[in-house]
């Protein structure tokens, strides 16, 4: 994990390590931080105003989406339904460069929202249209 710790160092920002509960997961990352165990109103409040997400939730990610968020989402290793949900995602909006396997610095690259909501709009009025012709 020294690339997040470079990229902290580098960009000289304060890290809020956010887990959902207290067990440990194989291959859990230690930053030498402590860990925070937030509610849902807590985590949404935490994304909202994060400058940067770096995560392994597929929820993680489409929020940081939702609010127009620098991010990076890692795959979540053995799980491969959640992996198969994260890189659909991304690759309807045309993030997939935002899948992070090792290199952080995606962070760093702006994201044009503009165009990713006009995909997500694009996306919903395919569906809605879809369910007209069901009844």
């Amino acid at each position: 994990y020294e690339d997040i710790n470079q990229f902290v160092k580098k960009k000289e920002i304060d890290v809020i390590y956010v887990r959902s509960n207290e067990h440990s997961l194989k291959g859990d990352c230690d930053l030498g931080i402590a860990k925070t165990y937030p509610n849902i109103q807590e985590w949404l409040f935490l994304l909202a105003n994060a400058e940067y997400v770096l995560t392994n939730s597929f929820h993680g990610m489409v929020f940081s989406v939702i609010f127009g968020k620098r991010f990076g989402v890692y795959a979540t290793g053995d799980d491969s339904s959640m992996n198969v949900r994260i890189n659909s995602f991304v690759s309807d909006i045309n993030l997939m460069d935002r899948v992070v396997n090792t290199d952080i610095s995606i962070l760093d690259k702006s994201i044009n929202y503009k165009e990713v909501y006009n995909k997500i709009n694009l996306q919903r009025e395919r569906i809605f249209n879809f369910f007209k012709t069901l009844f």
